[in-house]
């Protein structure tokens, strides 16, 4: 009966190392990346200001996209006003973010950045009706808890740290926005567009911080600025061909499928 199941699985089915290497490893590989961003974009603010930081991030991840443009149309389907709010929130957020991790360190600012999915939940099912359920509140209610026991009166942190998580946590609301906007977006706009337009918008929020000079830049900070910006460069690569994620999706489902009947 085994042998029959076995028979019953296509090589298609089964090839779980090519949809892991193709689809959900790429992804693991960013969010690594996004994590080492995070310590990356820590090391350059000790020689530069979290707004300088954030322009070569916004830019080079806007040369990014445009090198990997390949003859998109960039002009948005819908208005122009929802595409430049969704790119005025990621960019009020990564410029928080960055801030907060200039006062908190890198660890505790990402920690609660994080906690943007609260945010995005509550700005989804208030302004968009979306479905409030029992699982969902709980949810967010450990979060709150959890981001209680961090910063709390226990908490013994320091006047930077504290400022910085706040920036942090200011960072995680406007996150919420921008994602809960995005979802909108993407309804009649591709991601590539939306994306484009954010890093775009950033560059031009966070421009004027070059007003007053750059500094010199060390090999390490160098190398920090380059590394802040790989983890989108890499996910950005990856959902270049839409239809490559599709079918990677699909066949993971029936990969899935298939394990579940066999078991």
């Amino acid at each position: 009966m085994s042998a029959a199941r076995e028979l019953a699985v296509s090589p298609e089915q089964v090839d779980h190392r090519t949809v892991f290497l193709r689809g959900v490893g790429t992804i693991l590989v960013s969010s690594v990346l996004f994590g080492a961003m995070a310590v990356c974009v820590r090391v350059a603010t000790r020689e530069m200001p979290a707004m300088q930081v954030a322009f070569v991030r916004f830019l080079g991840s806007l040369a990014v996209l445009l090198a990997l443009r390949r003859g998109r149309s960039l002009r948005p389907v819908g208005t122009l006003p929802r595409i430049l709010l969704r790119g005025l929130l990621g960019a009020g957020a990564i410029l928080l973010y960055y801030r907060g991790i200039e006062g908190a360190g890198a660890g505790l600012a990402t920690l609660l950045h994080c906690t943007y999915p609260i945010w995005t939940a509550l700005f989804a099912t208030t302004l968009m009706r979306e479905r409030f359920d029992l699982p969902l509140g709980v949810a967010i209610a450990l979060c709150l808890a959890g981001i209680a026991v961090v910063v709390g009166p226990g908490a013994n942190l320091s006047a930077a740290a504290t400022l910085g998580s706040a920036s942090a946590l200011c960072a995680s609301v406007l996150a919420g926005g921008a994602v809960a906007t995005a979802r909108h977006l993407r309804l009649v706009e591709s991601a590539f567009l939306v994306t484009t337009y954010f890093m775009a918008v950033g560059t031009v929020v966070t421009a004027p911080a070059l007003v007053g000079g750059i500094p010199s830049i060390s090999p390490v900070v160098a190398i920090a600025l380059v590394a802040s910006y790989q983890g989108i460069s890499l996910l950005t690569n990856t959902f270049r061909d839409p239809r490559l994620m599709v079918r990677e999706g699909r066949r993971l489902e029936r990969w899935i499928d298939s394990l579940a009947s066999a078991a």
